[in-house]
């Protein structure tokens, strides 16, 4: 990857391997914070990358957003989900 810090949000898409949408999805989380240009784009830090990466996986793997976001915020989830009591 090269030295740039600030990616676009169908940059950081491709480079996470999800459509623009799902980067969108992601920024429920209070751990993920797109930067807005004056334009209104949405920009991604490096950092935010692997956060990215991440939900990418839990979202695949059948959790929603929400338990998505409650992992990124206390490393494990506090409430069982409706579908029943998932562990981490």
């Amino acid at each position: 990857m090269s030295d740039k810090k600030w990616f676009k949000i169908g940059e950081a898409a491709a480079i996470v391997g999800v459509g623009p949408r799902t980067c969108a999805t992601g920024k429920t989380s209070s751990d993920i914070k797109p930067r807005r240009s004056k334009g209104n784009l949405r920009y991604y830090h490096v950092d935010e990358l692997p956060r990215l990466k991440r939900i990418k996986g839990w979202l695949a793997e059948g959790l929603t957003v929400a338990d998505c976001a409650e992992l990124l915020a206390h490393g494990h989830l506090v409430q069982a989900s409706r579908s029943g009591p998932r562990s981490r």
